[in-house]
């Protein structure tokens, strides 16, 4: 029983992540049209390093 339990929070935990990772992923892509078009200025390469 504790096997499946933790299978399904492993399982619940992944796709939190999948579904948080495409919704940042989204967001990035909107941010860069934004940037192309030119409705929004690019951050310094510094600032992105340090975020990571």
């Amino acid at each position: 029983m504790k096997q499946i339990v933790a299978d399904q929070e492993k399982y619940e935990i992944e796709k939190s992540t999948k579904a948080r990772l495409l919704t940042e992923l989204k967001e990035a892509v909107q941010e860069l049209k934004a940037v192309e078009q030119g409705t929004k200025q690019a951050r310094p390469l510094a600032d992105l390093l340090n975020e990571l």
